[in-house]
C-alpha cells in the first residue's frame, strides 16, 4: 500500500503502553512520500516523572529514521505538549528530523493547518502541578486497562479499550464546551488562511465540517492504534490497526 502522506501523534514512547514496534512495522510494509510525527511521539512527561529512556528506545528512534530515510523521506516532528526536554534525551534529533512547532501544508489548492492539538486546552498543555496528577491518574487507569485486556486475552477475548473512552472524557472537559472548542478551531483555519485543520492530543477521532472549514483527528498509537492517511488521489482516512 502506497500513501502520499501519513500522520500519526501520540505514540508516547517510552511509556509501558506504547506500541513503538507496531507502528514500525507498519511503516516496513508500506511506501509513502511525507511522514509527519503529529506531538507526543516522545512522552517527555513519562521520562521526567519515571524515567525509562533506554537504549531500545534510542534504537526505536534511529530504526525509525532509517526507515523513512530509504524512502527519500525527511520526518516532520511537530514537537509540544509531552515532548518536553527531548533535546536533552535526544540531542541529534534536530539534525536528523524537522522539528517544528506546527505545518503549513498545501494541497492541490486546499491548505491544511496540522498542529498537536494541545493548544485548544484549557491547560494549555503545561506542566503544571495538577497537570502531573492528572498524567499520574491516566498512568494508573493505562495499568488497569492493561491488566484487564491481559486476562480478556487469556479468556480468548477481543481487546476493549476502557482507558480511551475515559481519557476522551477529561479531554473534552480539558477543552471545553464543544461549541467552544469548534470555535477556536475555526479561528485557527482564519489565522492560518487554511481549509483544513488537522490535530491528534484528544485520543478522539472525528471528522466533521464547521461552517466552511473541516476538522480531522488522528486518534492516536498507544491504544487503537490508528494513522491518518492521504492517498494519491487526495482521498483522506483514517486506519485503525486494533481490531
Amino acid at each position: 500500500m502506497h500513501y502520499k502522506t501519513i500522520i500519526v501523534s501520540d505514540i508516547h514512547i517510552p511509556s509501558p503502553d506504547n506500541k513503538g514496534k507496531e507502528f514500525l512495522q507498519r511503516l516496513k510494509n508500506q511506501t509513502f512520500d511525507q511522514l509527519i510525527l503529529n506531538g507526543d511521539i516522545i512522552d517527555g512527561w513519562h521520562i521526567t516523572l519515571f524515567g525509562g529512556w533506554k537504549r531500545r528506545h534510542v534504537n526505536w528512534r534511529k530504526d525509525l529514521i532509517e526507515v523513512a530515510g530509504n524512502q527519500g523521506v525527511r520526518i516532520q516532528y511537530i514537537m509540544w505538549n509531552h515532548d518536553i526536554n527531548i533535546q536533552k534525551i535526544a540531542p541529534r534529533l534536530s539534525k536528523e528530523v524537522d522539528i517544528l512547532p506546527d505545518i503549513i501544508y498545501d494541497n492541490g489548492g486546499k491548505k491544511y493547518y496540522i498542529c498537536h492539538g494541545h493548544q485548544f486546552d484549557k491547560l494549555e498543555g503545561k506542566f503544571t502541578p495538577r497537570s502531573k496528577i492528572t498524567f499520574c491518574w491516566g498512568t494508573f487507569l493505562y495499568r488497569l486497562n492493561r491488566n484487564y485486556n491481559d486476562i480478556r486475552k487469556r479468556l480468548w477475548l477481543k481487546h476493549q479499550s476502557v482507558v480511551s473512552s475515559v481519557k476522551r472524557r477529561v479531554k473534552n472537559l480539558m477543552v471545553g464546551w464543544r461549541a467552544s472548542f469548534q470555535k477556536k478551531l475555526v479561528k485557527a483555519c482564519q489565522k492560518n488562511k487554511t481549509q483544513w485543520i488537522i490535530c491528534g492530543h484528544l485520543h478522539k477521532a472525528e471528522k466533521i465540517r464547521i461552517g466552511r472549514y473541516d476538522y480531522m483527528n488522528s486518534w492516536d498509537w498507544i491504544e487503537l492504534c490508528t494513522v491518518l492517511v492521504e492517498t494519491d488521489e487526495g482521498k483522506r482516512e483514517i486506519v485503525k490497526t486494533r481490531k
